[in-house]
């Protein structure tokens, strides 16, 4: 298995009071907003925990998204909470400030795939897997990849405000970071094909789907600031070249056992080629600077034994040509037309939590924003300024051997 996740940091965001004295005219919307209050406190907490359970998760998260939901239909997006975050791919950049609860409803869920991202880097560093590990590690990295696709369908689109280009609600991010997390996914599939020794004609054609998703989130960003996005597209592209080189090794090991012997040498030494281009990818990665992890792939066990097994094979192939088949090596490798027909990834459906049944009439009744609230600039300015964002604990996903990966 790949345990060379690049993981972008998490967003940070400031502490929100929820301060409602000057508008809440009776205790059940006090009441309301305290449960709210201590719901996005928790949530964040739950953030520096990448070992905290998936039902946990799930749990405070969906707390949060149930009662942010009241505050859509009164008025008090645009007039007294402001909602500060960073966003994922920008480095010293300032946070972005809006006075709209859905953007912090957006952003919140952006983290919370954010953390079953991590969450699943973080399982993938057990010195020893179990079949357990590395189902819940498929499945973060699926349902991953299902809220990143929620939020971007049916709720970024809903903000007061475009989002900016290369920030996590930015479509081509959000739709990279989907691809990226079915990828990942796809990689655990790999791992356990090879360790339960599947045809290698299924593991070529996994690896060159995996190659083409890395590719294509790679793509998501071609047109966004390469001073942003820069390192996230080395991590991405040297994947993609990885998988290449993979695909091309188990698809001339197919075709040596098919006897194709000059196509399996030619297969095998465009792996080598691929995989001499990864190194150099690898090489770029660790000099580009952005955010994110910074790991070095071409140093990591999985990366080495690959070199070893795809070794092993090209002298294989070579011997038997040479013993038996004598076969012509084609200058250029066949095209490959093996189809993955199982183990193809998809994203878990998602659907966020409705909004909570203790938003009612009566609650509704017990605020009145338009009487006790004073809008001027200095006020708004003051606002602006209150509240720093909090960084959230990096988890550790260093990896010092390869792990066995099974899923059945």
């Amino acid at each position: 298995m790949a345990h060379w996740f690049h993981r972008n940091p998490f967003k940070a965001t400031a502490a929100q009071t929820f301060d409602v004295r000057k508008i809440s005219m009776k205790s059940d919307f006090s009441k309301i907003i305290g449960d709210l209050r201590n719901a996005r406190s928790s949530l964040l907490s739950l953030f520096n925990d990448p070992l905290a359970s998936m039902e946990k998760m799930d749990e405070v998260s969906g707390d949060y998204f149930s009662l942010i939901q009241g505050f859509w239909f009164i008025n008090l997006t645009e007039n007294v909470f402001q909602y500060k975050w960073t966003q994922t791919l920008y480095v010293g950049k300032p946070p972005l400030v809006e006075e709209d609860a859905q953007f912090d409803f957006v952003n919140m869920g952006v983290n919370v795939a954010l953390w079953y991202s991590k969450h699943s880097a973080k399982l993938a560093t057990k010195p020893e897997l179990k079949m357990e590990d590395a189902k819940e590690i498929h499945s973060c990295l699926k349902k991953a990849a299902g809220i990143f696709k929620e939020f971007k369908d049916n709720h970024a689109t809903k903000l007061s405000n475009p989002p900016e280009k290369c920030s996590d609600l930015d479509p081509n991010v959000l739709e990279c970071y989907i691809m990226c997390c079915q990828a990942e996914a796809q990689e655990v599939t790999i791992a356990r094909a090879v360790e339960k020794k599947h045809k290698d004609s299924l593991i070529a054609a996994l690896s060159n789907e995996t190659s083409k998703y890395f590719q294509q989130a790679d793509h998501q960003l071609h047109s966004h600031d390469q001073n942003i996005v820069g390192k996230w597209r080395k991590y991405l592209q040297l994947k993609q070249k990885f998988y290449k080189a993979y695909a091309m090794c188990y698809y001339g090991s197919a075709l040596l056992s098919e006897e194709k012997c000059g196509d399996s040498i030619r297969c095998l030494k465009e792996s080598f080629q691929a995989l001499t281009e990864t190194s150099a990818l690898c090489k770029e990665y660790i000099a580009t600077k952005g955010a994110g992890s910074t790991i070095q792939p071409h140093q990591h066990a999985f990366y080495i034994n690959f070199q070893k097994e795809l070794d092993r094979k090209l002298k294989k192939s070579e011997s038997e040509n040479g013993f038996i088949y004598h076969h012509k090596v084609p200058p250029v490798a066949p095209n490959m037309t093996l189809q993955a027909t199982h183990g193809l990834v998809e994203p878990t459906p998602y659907t966020v939590p409705v909004i909570s049944s203790n938003w009612n009439k009566q609650v509704y009744s017990g605020f009145n924003i338009t009487k006790n609230v004073v809008h001027d600039k200095k006020s708004k300015l003051k606002s602006e300024k209150e509240g720093e964002v909090q960084s959230i604990k990096e988890p550790d996903i260093k990896v010092t051997k390869d792990n066995g990966c099974i899923v059945s």
